[in-house]
């Protein structure tokens, strides 16, 4: 029975090395499988583009005329800020 304590930290230890060696095959072969791969074929003729037309009319509608600008803000008169903004009030 001294024996079995022994036994049980080499199988951990080999299965270890089991799953390492597995993952590493797993990468190489991902690797492996990215880099020989054929890039898909490139289409030489390209498509034509199909034609757009603009609809001008929708800025004759009376909706749009009827909006008004924004008015001009002036540009800030005073002091900014404070000499220490970490102060309180």
């Amino acid at each position: 029975m001294a024996i079995v304590p022994f036994i049980e930290p080499k199988r951990k230890k080999q299965y270890l090395f089991l799953l390492l060696g597995a993952l590493i095959i797993g990468a190489l072969f991902l690797v492996w499988n990215y880099f020989t791969t054929k890039p898909a074929p490139i289409i030489s003729q390209p498509q034509p583009l199909p034609e757009i037309k603009i609809n001008f009319e929708v800025f004759k509608s009376p909706i749009l005329e009827e909006l008004q600008l924004f008015e001009v803000i002036s540009s800030f008169e005073g002091e900014i800020g404070r000499e220490t903004p970490f102060t309180p009030y």
